[in-house]
């Protein structure tokens, strides 16, 4: 489930433009961010913005970090991450209650 999706109609969002997801949203798990109204990137918004960054910049995001796609929910409340590895995009599943210190949402605004 994501909270937004393309198929229910177009929208725009904007994000920052840096290399490393939110530091202001570091160590907080997806049941934080709900709690505070936080509104974060769900996981085709990041993979859209990796191309983006990629052709903008010529590099990849996340490479120290990894980008908590609290938009996103499974149906089990599981919330779905994003990051750069190596040779390739790596996406995860994480409990909603988790929270570290490299894993970070990145805030919308739409």
């Amino acid at each position: 489930m994501n909270a937004r999706d393309p198929r229910k109609g177009t929208y725009a969002l904007w994000v920052k433009d840096i290399r490393e997801a939110d530091e202001e949203n570091a160590n907080k798990s997806a049941n934080d961010l709900a709690r505070d109204n936080h509104l974060g990137i769900t996981i085709l918004e990041r993979q859209l913005l990796e191309m983006d960054y990629f052709e903008e910049h010529g590099e990849h995001m996340d490479l120290n970090n990894v980008t908590l796609c609290s938009g996103s929910r499974g149906r089990d409340g599981g919330v779905v991450d994003a990051d750069w590895r190596g040779v390739g995009f790596f996406v995860r599943w994480y409990y909603p209650s988790d929270r570290d210190s490299y894993l970070r949402s990145r805030s919308v605004n739409l």
